[in-house]
């Protein structure tokens, strides 16, 4: 939890962003497991957690309650609304001792993603809404990412490079914080050394 609250503080110090009011991420989806057997909430309720930003969501009250978080029974979806003041949204799927942790990366000014087909597979990824900034206006709708299914090893390098672009960042402002570990274990993890502080694709990471 402490390391995604200075994750979260790191993106709102970092982002170089005129003060706006809090825009909403919303995060739609299907629920598998491991073999592609849908999760229902029974199930979920019984065997899984998820956080939000590091806090609990409780999905098992209050099915019906639409500001910030829906069960639909009838298309089987779950629904988050979060609201953020350009920081990123991190979701954790804990079931047992695994964890499957995604980074759904946003402009910070709003997004929605939609993803038919989240399988649970313990890891670390992240996913990236295009931005509503362009050319330094505001677009007027919520950019949509539509996702069949996350590319778990796309997913994968996605995340390494924006914890990598967050340690770069750090190192120009000559600033460190509990990210700036969480790179260096993730580095050390997949062996790349140190110095080498290149953005890896997919294959890299095998």
């Amino acid at each position: 939890m402490k390391n995604t609250f200075f994750l979260m503080l790191l993106c709102c110090c970092v982002c170089k962003l005129n003060a706006q009011p809090s825009s909403s991420v919303n995060i739609n989806f299907k629920l598998f497991n491991s073999k592609a057997e849908p999760i229902g909430i029974n199930t979920f309720c019984n065997e899984f957690r998820l956080l939000k930003n590091g806090y609990p969501v409780n999905f098992c009250n209050n099915l019906y309650d639409p500001k910030d978080k829906h069960y639909d029974l009838a298309t089987r979806r779950f629904n988050l609304n979060v609201s953020t003041a350009y920081a990123d949204v991190n979701i954790d799927f804990i079931y047992r001792t695994d964890i499957m942790s995604i980074t759904f990366i946003n402009s910070g000014y709003g997004a929605t993603f939609d993803i038919d087909t989240l399988i649970f597979i313990p890891g670390k990824y992240a996913v990236s809404c295009a931005s509503r900034i362009v050319n330094n206006h505001t677009l007027p709708n919520i950019p949509l990412l539509k996702i069949k299914r996350i590319d778990y090893g796309v997913a994968k390098a996605a995340y390494y490079n924006y914890l990598l672009d967050i340690f770069i960042k750090l190192n120009d402002l000559n600033q460190e914080y509990s990210s700036t570990q969480l790179f260096r274990n993730l580095q050390k993890s997949y062996h790349i050394k140190p110095n080498d502080l290149n953005h890896k694709t997919p294959e890299d990471l095998n």
